[in-house]
């Protein structure tokens, strides 16, 4: 059921408003639990706070995707291609009306706005555009991130929005939902200022919604028709094979009877979350970078069956797109696993037809020739030879997961799965869900058959826990179990399960120190920091800042698809003297922003950023040479240029917002250091 308001003349407008004002700034600023505030809004106010700790001060979406990224997001977006219709015509509808129509994906993203005109420069201003992401994790509540975690429709007026910036707002949005699962698949919504606001607006989009998910359930039937057709053609005359016909969401639309004595299904199989090695196998056929109707053949290991599975994928394509595909499991291609002696008696021959889990990093990859970086090659080799824990220490930026990934790749547990997991990024009431799993029912919106943790999707393979350092007491203490007996124990569970996972750890934190503050468990800290591989500041290896410059360069040019680029000696020094914060994240993003915007071959001195182009200007009597003012200036720098900005300058660290804090704490960088001086 939609919540509406009830617009009667402008006397109610101006009271609604004040009331609203006053709520929020009682929750916001106060802690003060609402009393006016409709049910549904209290409880979006609840999860910015207390689950997503949204900023309430925040400028504008923080997260924004590449032109290539958003273009390939709007060709795989079925809403788009089949409401495309509707959306023009809806636009057509609300042109005069002081509103703008977006489209935004299951995920999110924008992919689509058009409206009035008025509207385009505040709303860039808020980074409301295609390509923006607008879920409530991201920016607080708002028309279509609202719409999208309560799967129904709802109108978001003024200060209803948790984050003061959008007061000025009133967006009206609507889910637009799978025909069978209920899921979202997309979200419409109609946005203007909030004196444009009526109840009607939201009846609109609504409808249209509504639309579009009639259109796509008629074109399912189709398509659901044509896989069934090859589906049948299949089955003609394999009595002991298995085959299953799946759609291009993942959902099971027939599976025979050998199938299920193959997989030892209890019950039915709806969706392929319940078989994560056949969902792995289905995924490239049903996701392809370009459609292909070649059938696929792999080998895969099934962990509850405890056995290897031979599967030949047959995509189904029509009009250039994969719109679903069938699975055969011949019966001969069922073989058990071999014993883990023999196993382990060859560990880095990899299994025939298994394929290897993509990994995007090896030891070829990770170029330096400074004595730090050899060292830290050095003892990652030998890590990869056994499975101990693995704690790898170092600035952000300095290629932990880079790491982290070659020891895997390079071990034999490289044709199993690894899984990263950034401990920093996720609210510490979900971590343990999240690295452990949960039962159904084991908290309010849990999934009903509940859902696997990190350590078993990481199951004979590796586990990357990036930010170690920001897990929460209780979730320590669950690490701490895994680690001694191997097995874990889901969330609102009792009976543990078994699993086999090497730990590699980072943390760009001082562990023995946070040990002695008692902010982090000293039995845990052991057993991570069984093998410590450091790895040194880019500062502090200056003789491999050409090197890395110019693979970088190169690898940005073929993208570009531009020909060969090279840095001049003066822009090479200025490269070479700079502090580089940022460490090798930050040089990269330098040099592929160089190589895009600078037109010549030749990159000079005066096409790098200005902080870069100033380092190899000497320094003034008055300014300090220490490392810690040089590293205080460039983080004071950072913040400057973004506005204050603490979410966007953590995003372009590659840090957690609470990591920055902690950094602007530990340099005494206040609000009057950014704002009360030239940020130049």
């Amino acid at each position: 059921m939609m919540e509406k308001f009830q617009i009667e003349a402008p006397t109610t407008i101006a009271k609604i408003r004040h009331e609203l004002d006053a709520e929020w700034s009682n929750y916001v600023i106060k802690g003060i639990e609402p009393r006016k505030i409709r049910p549904q809004i209290l409880n979006s106010w609840h999860r910015c706070h207390d689950l997503y700790q949204i900023d309430p001060g925040l400028q504008k979406s923080p997260i924004r995707l590449s032109p290539e990224e958003l273009q390939a997001r709007r060709e795989r977006n079925e809403v788009l291609q089949v409401g495309r219709t509707f959306f023009e015509e809806l636009t057509r509808i609300l042109a005069d009306t002081g509103h703008v129509l977006a489209l935004f994906d299951a995920d999110g993203w924008m992919l689509e706005r058009d409206g009035d005109p008025a509207l385009n420069e505040p709303l860039e201003d808020i980074n409301f555009v295609p390509g923006s992401n607008w879920k409530e994790e991201f920016v607080g509540n708002n028309g279509p991130g609202t719409a999208l975690a309560e799967k129904r429709p709802v109108q978001i007026y003024s200060s209803e929005h948790y984050v003061q910036t959008w007061h000025p707002w009133v967006c009206s949005g609507a889910p637009i939902l799978d025909p069978v699962s209920q899921e979202p698949l997309a979200v419409l919504d109609a946005t203007g200022y909030k004196e444009t606001v009526h109840p009607h607006t939201l009846l609109v989009v609504a409808a249209a919604a509504r639309a579009i998910e009639r259109e796509i359930g008629r074109i399912q039937v189709l398509k659901d028709q044509q896989i069934l057709h090859r589906y049948l053609n299949l089955a003609a005359g394999r009595l002991s094979d298995g085959l299953l016909a799946v759609d291009h969401r993942g959902r099971v639309l027939q599976i025979n009877p050998a199938a299920a004595r193959i997989l030892q299904l209890k019950g039915e199989l709806n969706t392929l979350d319940a078989c994560p090695p056949l969902r792995q196998v289905l995924l490239p056929a049903l996701y392809p970078s370009r459609p292909q109707q070649a059938p696929q053949e792999r080998e895969i290991y099934c962990p509850q069956l405890d056995r290897y599975l031979v599967t030949v994928t047959f995509p189904i394509v029509q009009e250039g797109q994969t719109i679903g595909a069938i699975v055969l499991i011949p019966d001969r291609g069922v073989r058990a696993r071999q014993p883990a002696a023999e196993d382990a008696g060859r560990p880095s021959v990899r299994r025939k037809g298994v394929k290897r889990t993509s990994v995007k990093y090896t030891f070829d990859d990770i170029l330096g020739e400074s004595p730090g970086i050899k060292q830290a090659l050095k003892l990652a080799r030998l890590a990869a030879g056994n499975n101990l824990p693995v704690l790898i220490t170092g600035d952000s930026g300095t290629g932990k997961e880079m790491i982290a990934q070659a020891i895997h790749a390079a071990s034999a547990r490289a044709d199993g799965p690894f899984v990263a997991i950034n401990c920093g990024s996720i609210p510490q009431e979900l971590i343990q869900s999240e690295l452990f799993g949960y039962e159904g029912g084991a908290f309010t919106g849990a999934r009903r058959g509940g859902n696997r943790g990190k350590f078993e999707e990481a199951h004979e393979g590796t586990i990357f826990l990036d930010e170690v350092s920001e897990l929460s007491a209780g979730a320590q203490v669950a690490l701490l179990r895994v680690l001694q007996e191997m097995e874990v124990v889901r969330l609102g569970g009792s009976a543990p399960t078994t699993v086999d996972v090497r730990v590699i750890a980072a943390t760009n934190e001082d562990l023995h120190r946070l040990v002695e503050a008692r902010t982090f468990r000293h039995d845990l800290y052991y057993r991570l920091n069984v093998l410590t591989i450091e790895l040194p500041p880019l500062r502090e290896r200056r003789e491999d800042i050409p090197i890395l410059a110019q693979a970088f360069l190169e690898a940005t040019a073929a993208q570009l698809g531009r020909p060969p680029l090279r840095l001049s000696p003066e822009a090479m020094s200025a490269l070479t003297a700079y502090h580089w914060p940022g460490n090798v994240r930050e040089l990269k993003n330098v040099i592929q922003r160089v190589a895009a915007l600078c037109e010549n071959p030749i990159i000079r001195c005066r096409d790098l950023p200005p902080e870069v182009r100033g380092a190899v200007r000497p320094l003034s009597g008055e300014q300090s040479t220490s490392v810690r003012s040089q590293e205080r200036e460039e983080l004071l720098q950072m913040l400057r240029r973004n506005s204050g900005n603490v979410s966007e300058t953590a995003r372009q660290l590659g840090v957690s917002r609470m990591t920055l804090y902690r950094r602007m704490k530990k340099y005494a960088i206040s609000k009057s250091d950014i704002f009360g001086s030239d940020p130049c």
